[in-house]
């Protein structure tokens, strides 16, 4: 007996440390999970500035998505106009993964004195716009945007410029945009080729969650990464930017990519580059890149 007794009081003993270890492995999973997500995607609400503090005019555009979500973005109108009153094309400018409009659209300023207007949104769950920040449900918001431009004559061709997951984005509409007619142009910068090794390369940048890189590198994005669309694309012509100092994405995946699509395709090896710095305050460069734009989509 008194070797049943002890045994049934060390019951609710394991079975607390048990429940222990469940809530503790749960919360550890949903921990994981979430800097999983933050791997990718790094939003920002706080809006910091605008055009009007470079002494530029600007609109800011509501544009409701097809998935019934309302998108912000910001419209600036080119400052050099062509012989018929109108920019030459419209950049429709996807940033990269942190922060909003705000802190991206400097990167774009120098595209409306060589003609160009340019809008630039915010993804859901970025700045003003709404909804939760989960990369699938991005996407769906997309097309939306290059439509609002589309449907207005006046703004004229669509050039994509997009920078980090921006450049994926870029390449995705490029294949799968029912405007796609429209597009003359698709600009990838930094590009992430794989959402999957792009999530075990942050992770592994943290010694806590390096151990657990590879599990958390979940393949739920794998449907969305620019490696599936990218022979898709043409004829829209692929222009690949890619700095050869680039430690946020590789310059060896990036070259598989631009092999991997169909003419009309370029890519421009920036010596020197880091991460997204290509064009910006490089006034050589931003000269180059505009002359290939008016190749690509002069009428």
């Amino acid at each position: 007996m008194k070797n049943s007794t002890s045994t049934l009081s060390k019951k609710p003993k394991v079975i607390k440390k048990t429940l222990k270890l469940i809530i503790a492995s749960l919360l550890l999973t949903t921990s994981l999970s979430s800097c999983s997500s933050n791997a990718l995607l790094q939003p920002d609400r706080e809006m910091r500035r605008n055009p009007t503090n470079y002494g530029l005019s600007y609109y800011e555009v509501e544009i409701n998505s097809y998935s019934d979500n309302k998108i912000k973005a910001w419209f600036m109108p080119s400052t050099k106009k062509t012989d018929n009153g109108l920019a030459k094309a419209t950049v429709i400018f996807l940033h990269a993964r942190d922060g909003n409009i705000s802190t991206h659209f400097k990167r774009t300023l120098w595209l409306l004195s060589k003609g160009y207007n340019v809008l630039i949104p915010d993804y859901r769950g970025y700045g003003e716009s709404e909804g939760k920040s989960k990369l699938k449900d991005i996407y769906l918001d997309l097309d939306s945007i290059v439509s609002f431009v589309a449907k207005n004559e006046s703004l004229g061709q669509i050039v994509l410029w997009g920078q980090d997951i921006g450049a994926s984005m870029a390449i995705y509409l490029a294949a799968n945009s029912f405007n796609k007619s429209n597009i003359c142009m698709s600009i990838a910068e930094g590009t992430i080729p794989s959402y999957r090794d792009e999530q075990k390369n942050r992770l592994s940048d943290n010694m806590i969650l390096r151990p657990f890189s590879k599990l958390l590198s979940t393949s739920r994005y794998d449907s969305l990464d620019a490696e599936k669309y990218v022979e898709s694309a043409a004829p829209v012509p692929l222009f690949f930017a890619h700095g050869t100092k680039d430690k946020v994405a590789s310059i060896r995946d990036v070259r598989k990519l631009y092999y991997k699509a169909k003419k009309p395709k370029k890519i421009w090896e920036v010596k020197g580059a880091n991460h997204l710095n290509s064009f910006y305050n490089q006034k050589e460069r931003q000269e180059i890149l505009s002359k290939h734009i008016e190749n690509y989509c002069s009428e």
